[in-house]
């Protein structure tokens, strides 16, 4: 009984001399910061990065025959089937023009949102193009029997795709039709739109798995009343009361703000299904279509007039040339785009003080700041193991791993 009350007494002495090491050595990890330690933070967060790179091709090679080998079989079939010609090379081709289709709109959409609010915008540059290029193509051929498909890749960067107008009549040209032949470019770029967003999840999600989700942040994440933390407390406080259906709603708009959802779903630690579901069933489902079906209605010149018309009614004649005047603006300037121009060719005079500009400054001062502190997040739950390790050393009796002792002590 002596025994076992000493090594109770052990136990208790090493528990209370552990949380007070264990504090004193959290003090010192909230100084590594790459402003006053560069070297050894840079030094940490690197080791984290080989550390988790190490990990994923460890676990491609351990799982090889549900991830390389099928790879290396498809690969191996098309590489036969291209080589052997027959009558099955009607349908290697078609499957070439798709998955090509699909690798561009898809990229194309993980482009526009994986920069973190700083990423091409590729709708503008590419889709909104490509629906205006489609739209007016429809109205000339005055059928659909066309494939708009061959508009990406070289084609579409050099803005040389001639599409050719098929005898036989297709499907006739109107806005429901219209809608149905664009939506798989605007869907597959709405998913690569929700793609994009998982780099933002991930890297908050880890960060926090780390040792981010303090006592002490949260309590500051309350007490500040900037406007970055008050949009950032108001999208928490909707993710943490509806989770999936949040997620849903933050993407089905073009919210400018998204990256900060990722952000705070990966932050206190929401479920990899329940985020990346949302998001695409937001941003592929319901955003992407929305914005297809809207180009389509303001670039077909049937709808276009019907609108025009329908807003110039409540307008008196000045108003109505101003806005006629807009609209016409904004139609070149995807003309433009389509042609082989930019945007800023329409501009004379281009405003680097814009809300769009000024926006952008702000979300990437923001995305910034949360860039760097994922940096010192890394390198800090990264000397928290090697803390631990030298602990177990130095306190044997509280080591996490040993709970059978734990249990023997306590009996």
């Amino acid at each position: 009984p002596s025994s076992s009350r000493d090594k109770e007494f052990d136990f208790d002495a090493q528990t209370q001399a552990r949380k007070t090491e264990a504090h004193s050595r959290l003090l010192a990890r909230t100084r590594i910061l790459i402003w006053s330690r560069p070297i050894t933070t840079v030094w940490l967060f690197l080791g984290y990065v080989r550390d988790t790179s190490v990990f994923g091709v460890l676990w491609l090679i351990k799982r090889w025959m549900t991830t390389l080998l099928p790879a290396a079989l498809l690969a191996a079939v098309y590489l036969v089937l291209n080589n052997i010609e027959g009558s099955h090379g009607a349908i290697v081709d078609e499957i070439e023009i798709n998955t090509a289709f699909l690798v561009w709109w898809v990229g194309l959409g993980v482009l526009s949102s994986v920069g973190l609010g700083t990423g091409m915008h590729s709708g503008m540059l590419f889709l909104f193009p490509h629906v205006l290029k489609t739209v007016r193509f429809a109205e000339k051929c005055e059928h659909l029997n066309f494939d708009s498909r061959i508009n990406m890749w070289h084609l579409a960067l050099t803005h040389t795709a001639e599409f050719s107008c098929s005898i036989t009549p297709g499907f006739q040209v109107n806005f429901l039709n219209l809608v149905v032949k664009l939506l798989p470019a605007g869907v597959l770029w709405g998913a690569g739109t929700a793609i994009g967003e998982i780099p933002p999840y991930f890297v908050s999600y880890s960060a926090a798995k780390l040792g981010s989700l303090s006592n002490g942040e949260l309590e500051e994440l309350h007490m500040s009343n900037d406007p970055v933390t008050r949009m950032k407390r108001w999208m928490i406080e909707v993710l943490q009361k509806y989770g999936f259906w949040g997620v849903f709603a933050f993407s089905a708009y073009p919210n400018a703000a998204f990256d900060l959802c990722g952000i705070c779903c990966g932050h206190f630690l929401m479920p990899f299904w329940s985020f990346f579901g949302g998001t695409f069933l937001g941003k592929a489902g319901v955003k992407a279509p929305g914005q297809i079906a809207g180009a389509v209605f303001l670039f077909g010149s049937v709808t276009q007039k019907l609108f025009l018309d329908f807003v110039a009614s409540a307008l008196n004649p000045v108003q109505k040339e101003w806005f006629q005047t807009k609209i016409e603006q904004g139609i070149n300037k995807f003309q433009t785009i389509d042609e082989g121009g930019t945007v800023l060719d329409q501009e004379s005079e281009p405003s680097y003080f814009s809300f769009s500009n000024l926006w952008g400054m702000f979300m990437f001062a923001c995305i910034g700041f949360f860039a760097l502190g994922c940096v010192h997040e890394f390198a800090q739950g990264r000397q928290h193991q090697f803390d631990e390790a030298e602990m177990d050393l130095m306190f044997p009796l509280t080591a996490k791993g040993d709970s059978k002792k734990k249990k023997k002590l306590n009996a």
